[in-house]
């Protein structure tokens, strides 16, 4: 689609009434400065020899500052080309291009250095007005800051690309056991072999809840971001964690060869929000299975210590360095380059024993598998 650029009507029409140019952005034309003070863009006017003559206060804003710059100061404006990485000089800005080549700029992307040191992004428009004999009588340059719409545009990328690479697995896993279903159906049925049926039917449902757990966590980021994190406590057994993780996880721990070891009583009385514990399990217990190698074990343990409830997940995988350890629970982390659940899976965990009142954190080595850690209060009878 082709660009297109807005040039405002009162500067036209100041510019047709033939007014001098000091007489048109003086206080005498206080119509245009009201309405360019109050305009988001920033809007900059040059005379022909690329003096700035004027400069709304979005301008400032978007810049940092307050001064009017001259021209001899042009290299106070740090900016680069965001595809090339090359700092502009004073041949590629647009006022530039206008003053000396008659060439108009539209929505050129830039990156910029404002002067309290911050980076941003802007589209950057310059374009020549001239008289009705089509003489250039002052420069229009128009900056549209884009430095939110392009963060979120990362951000949205970034998500996409973590999420095809977490779905890869669990859809791959869905697909060949079906494929492996189909060439067996039949003698399944004529055996009347449900066991061996079931056991396929459970590891699809187990990848499909992965992939669905995934699917929650970007609902869930984008959900507790707008607003408080809401947590339902009540009193639940040890036992219905057993009874919701264990069909669901044993299945993609068998299909790797990984053993799994469940250390919880299950008349064991426990505190908080019982479909949230489930999440941190499974956000924790997903990763323990994705990255543990063949013919390792992972075990989960629940103990009761004097004022809190203490979850274990341990695994024999290939651990974690220090240096990544604090900062695993952020949001989008990676480990040289690797995801970790979806970059949110950990995030979301924390959020969630945070909420709590709990705390939450991981102890492991290079080559010695990892501990997460996490503590719900206890309950306290009366």
């Amino acid at each position: 689609m082709q660009k297109r650029s807005f040039v405002p009507s009162f500067l036209a029409f100041s510019y047709n009434r033939g007014m001098d140019l000091k007489q048109a952005f003086s206080s005498g034309d206080e119509i245009f400065r009201q309405i360019a003070d109050h305009s988001h863009v920033g809007i900059w006017i040059l005379n022909p020899q690329g003096m700035i003559m004027y400069m709304n206060e979005a301008a400032k804003k978007i810049w940092a500052c307050s001064a009017y710059v001259g021209p001899a100061d042009y290299q106070e404006y740090k900016a680069w080309n965001p595809k090339t990485g090359k700092q502009l000089t004073l041949q590629d800005w647009g006022a530039w291009k206008v003053m000396m080549n008659d060439e108009s700029v539209v929505d050129e992307e830039i990156r910029i250095q404002r002067f309290n040191g911050e980076m941003g992004m802007i589209l950057n428009t310059a374009i020549p007005l001239k008289d009705e004999n089509g003489k250039l009588t002052a420069i229009l340059v128009m900056n549209h800051d884009v430095t939110e719409l392009k963060a979120s545009e990362a951000k949205r990328e970034e998500i996409l690309k973590i999420v095809s690479h977490d779905l890869k697995n669990p859809l791959n896993a869905i697909l060949t056991t079906a494929q492996i279903l189909q060439g067996k159906l039949e003698e399944l049925v004529k055996s009347g072999n449900t066991k061996k049926l079931h056991h396929f039917m459970s590891m699809i449902m187990s990848s499909a809840t992965v992939c669905m757990g995934l699917v929650r966590d970007i609902l869930e980021v984008s959900k507790f971001e707008q607003r408080p994190f809401d947590i339902h406590s009540q009193i639940f057994s040890a036992g219905t964690l057993l009874t919701s993780l264990k069909p669901l996880y044993d299945p993609l721990a068998d299909a790797k060869g990984i053993t799994l070891f469940w250390d919880i009583m299950p008349t064991q009385e426990l505190y908080g929000d019982h479909d949230r514990v489930i999440q941190v399990l499974s956000n924790i217990l997903g990763n323990a299975v994705k990255f543990t190698p063949q013919g390792g074990t992972i075990t989960i343990k629940v103990s009761l210590e004097e004022k809190e409830i203490l979850f274990e997940i341990s695994d024999n995988g290939p651990g974690i360095s220090s240096e990544h350890l604090e900062k695993i629970f952020y949001k989008n982390y990676q480990i040289d380059g690797r995801p970790i659940s979806m970059g949110l899976g950990l995030y979301i965990a924390q959020r969630i024993v945070s909420a709590h009142g709990g705390k939450i954190w991981a102890e492991s080595q290079l080559g010695r598998g990892s501990k997460f850690f996490f503590t719900l209060p206890k309950l306290i009878e009366a």
